[in-house]
């Protein structure tokens, strides 16, 4: 009997360590290139780190889909929802790097036309994919970089579009830091 709870509990444990490790953190700070320090907007993410890679996430680990907008006005004939999923690149400097390509996000799409009757009525899948991704890219840069300290307590996001880093710290997700209600209404 004993064997059996001991078996289970080591199943337990390896059955969490499969699934990733989920933390909270909060943006704290913005530093720019010349090492001035502006206060952060204190927005919030999950992140979920597996084996070799990350994303975010809820709380409980599932993946979170991120929508990609137009930034300019146009539009696509296509829209998507991505798992924004960060791949390990290694230590550097004491950091853990993780790296999103955006140009990967469209492989494994359909490059098949979208026909009615043998007629193109649009574009394929991955043409719409692309008009998406190179317009996020052309805004806000191709890669983007998560780093993190060693005991993942802080984490700092790039791009290679700008010169800032976004600080951010992990914190306890509490009830007690969502905003208390206004006593008057304004």
């Amino acid at each position: 009997m004993k064997r059996i709870i001991l078996i289970s509990v080591f199943a337990g444990i390896a059955l969490a360590c499969a699934f990733g490790q989920t933390y909270y953190y909060e943006h704290t700070e913005t530093v720019d290139a010349n090492g001035v320090r502006t206060k952060g907007k204190g927005y919030r993410m999950y992140i979920t780190f597996t084996r070799n890679s990350c994303y975010e996430s809820d709380k409980d680990g599932h993946a979170k889909k991120t929508p990609f907008t137009d930034y300019d006005g146009t539009v696509c004939a296509f829209s998507s929802e991505f798992v924004l999923n960060f791949q390990y690149k290694g230590k550097q400097s004491d950091w853990h790097e993780f790296v999103l390509d955006l140009q990967t996000l469209c492989e494994g799409k359909s490059k098949q036309m979208q026909t009615i009757g043998g007629m193109a009525i649009g574009p394929s899948e991955y043409q719409g994919c692309m008009c998406h991704v190179n317009r996020r890219i052309k805004n806000r840069g191709r890669y983007h970089y998560y780093y993190f300290n060693s005991d993942y307590s802080r984490m700092n996001i790039k791009t290679d579009a700008s010169s800032n880093t976004e600080v951010l710290v992990r914190v306890t997700p509490t009830e007690d830091r969502k905003p208390t209600a206004p006593t008057q209404f304004y």
